[in-house]
């Protein structure tokens, strides 16, 4: 962390969820002055709780008009994460349930931030902006290249929207506009979303809670290029201080692992060995998923993660034992 950050005001919106909330460790640790806004949907307030006394914290909600405005007053930088997505068993069926919510509450951020006038936002769009037909690793694509991944087409597109009016808004006011297109993130802070949740706390429940045979959704080749929430924290923060520029950056890596592979090292690290059935009927998604790192290294001077994916892991089985096991 450098300098940049000392002494200013920066929101966070969404800033009790997973990123979020390391996010505002960083910050913290940097010396900024931190407002969390986060309506505690997805997000945790266990999650701030080391942080008391060193940031305010708003709860709101943002897609009610005038809300964003009045948090957002004299604030020097607007990071914003808040957004509602959930796992492939949830996306298929609520497209745009999500298309609409995340319109909604993007449309309210960036009118505030028109209005209000902070002299950068970050703003967070995702790789579901990204068409199925991608190349991998995936370059930093235009934005209306094909249409989006389909297993989340009303969250990308949402995101689409996200990324042209934070666009058009900096040429319009002159405020500096960080675009990040994170790739898939977890860590221990991850809130359980039942059966709605992502894929490595999933798979982590699941085997932990003991079952035997273990059904994998899809053929288990999928692949996918997973980052601790820390590193993308430290990534979304890189991207601010040093390409706000209205030009999006992937935040992701090449290096990939099969889904298989990761039920596997899941059983490996946690001493549980069910039989895994791979279940073709079900959605996988986009087969690649894994992003061309290319401009993030050179914008951001070459930062690289600092957390392994077995220590990731190491980190969710802790997670587990947290939040579902007696026996912890």
């Amino acid at each position: 962390m450098s300098h940049f950050w000392s002494g200013r005001n920066v929101v966070v919106t969404g800033g009790a969820g997973l990123v979020g909330s390391h996010l505002c460790d960083l910050l913290v640790h940097a010396g900024a002055k931190v407002l969390v806004i986060d309506d505690f949907s997805k997000g945790t307030r266990s999650s701030l709780k080391h942080l008391e006394g060193k940031i305010r914290i708003q709860e709101g909600d943002l897609c009610q008009p005038n809300i964003a405005e009045s948090f957002f007053a004299g604030q020097e930088i607007v990071i914003h994460l808040a957004s509602r997505a959930y796992g492939i068993a949830y996306s298929p069926n609520h497209h745009d349930e999500m298309l609409t919510f995340n319109r909604t509450l993007n449309k309210r951020v960036l009118e505030a931030c028109a209005q209000c006038k902070p002299e950068r936002i970050c703003v967070v769009s995702s790789s579901c902006v990204y068409p199925d037909d991608a190349p991998s690793p995936t370059p930093e694509l235009p934005v209306m290249t094909g249409e989006p991944e389909k297993a989340n087409i009303g969250y990308g597109w949402a995101k689409r929207e996200l990324e042209m009016e934070a666009s058009q808004l900096a040429v319009k006011t002159g405020i500096g506009v960080a675009i990040v297109r994170p790739f898939n993130a977890y860590s221990g802070r991850y809130k359980w979303e039942g059966g709605y949740s992502h894929v490595i706390p999933m798979l982590i429940k699941r085997i932990l809670d003991g079952e035997d045979p273990l059904v994998v959704w899809g053929s288990g080749n999928q692949t996918r290029n997973f980052l601790h929430a820390i590193d993308f924290a430290r990534c979304f923060l890189a991207v601010t201080e040093h390409h706000a520029a209205a030009d999006p950056v992937n935040v992701g890596y090449e290096e990939t692992i099969r889904i298989a592979d990761l039920a596997a090292l899941i059983c490996e690290l946690s001493g549980h060995h069910p039989h895994l059935v791979f279940d073709t009927s079900k959605p996988e998604g986009r087969m690649i998923k894994s992003a061309d790192s290319t401009k993030l290294r050179r914008v951001t001077h070459g930062i690289q993660p600092t957390i392994s994916l077995r220590e990731g892991i190491r980190e969710m089985i802790d997670w587990y034992y947290r939040n579902f096991s007696h026996s912890a």
